[in-house]
């Protein structure tokens, strides 16, 4: 502990802050921080289904986990309904409609460290495929007062978002970071891709799913956390 005199009164003891590995960490969201694709984006993507291709049984959870490590989502769903404009507007429709009304979970432990890791003076950057506006909303209602230092979601230029390295350059550059400074956290391949490109450490958060595991070391994933805790003590060390 650290001790500080204020004059006049007596010595208040205040909690040392942990030194940092890293200065900035860069996080998926889904999936790594919110439990969402199960409470939300899969299950709009059902809800489409059921109303416009009702004889055809939609993907399942582990499915839609998959496609969104490969192909891409964008690519799977481009395959069910080809040129029709029509069902790519309502399945964009019902998607945000999901998303407005529905606010995930952060993980058990992982706003705790998190709000460690900034106390400590660290960066937190979010890099995702959900919108900035939607992420931002779920640290403002489900974030007990956290909030992230820069946000990057989904951007309508495909070389703008993951896994092209263009998010991780803006944070590096805006941070006056270099790559060992940094470390990356996800889920999926689209992260993973991103940081290799851009020689910062990639690695993996399989608390919400562990089959792609061996996957995501081959796309350069360099550690494994099966839980918040390992991710927590992989930061800080063992309490």
């Amino acid at each position: 502990f650290l001790l500080r005199a204020m004059e006049g009164q007596e010595a208040v003891a205040t909690p040392e802050l942990p030194s940092l590995r890293y200065k900035c960490i860069i996080l998926d969201h889904d999936d790594t921080c919110v439990d969402s694709t199960a409470s939300i984006h899969w299950p709009a993507h059902v809800a489409f289904m059921s109303e416009q291709f009702p004889g055809k049984e939609a993907i399942s959870l582990e499915g839609w986990f998959r496609i969104n490590h490969d192909p891409g989502v964008g690519e799977y769903l481009k395959s069910l309904w080809g040129d029709d404009s029509d069902c790519e507007k309502r399945e964009l429709e019902i998607w945000h409609e999901y998303m407005a009304a529905r606010i995930p979970h952060f993980y058990p432990g992982m706003l705790e460290t998190l709000k460690k890791f900034k106390a400590a003076g660290g960066i937190i950057a979010v890099v995702s495929h959900s919108p900035k506006e939607v992420i931002e909303r779920h640290y403002a209602e489900a974030g007990e007062g956290l909030a992230p230092d820069v946000v990057y979601g989904w951007m309508p230029e495909r070389e703008k978002r993951k896994p092209n390295p263009w998010p991780c350059q803006q944070i590096l550059g805006q941070f006056a970071l270099r790559p060992d400074d940094c470390l990356l956290l996800d889920d999926l391949s689209p992260g993973i891709k991103m940081a290799v490109a851009c020689d910062v450490k990639a690695t993996i958060a399989a608390w919400a799913h562990c089959a792609l595991v061996e996957e995501l070391r081959q796309c350069g994933g360099s550690e494994v956390f099966q839980t918040v805790d390992e991710f927590r003590e992989h930061l800080f060390g063992r309490a």
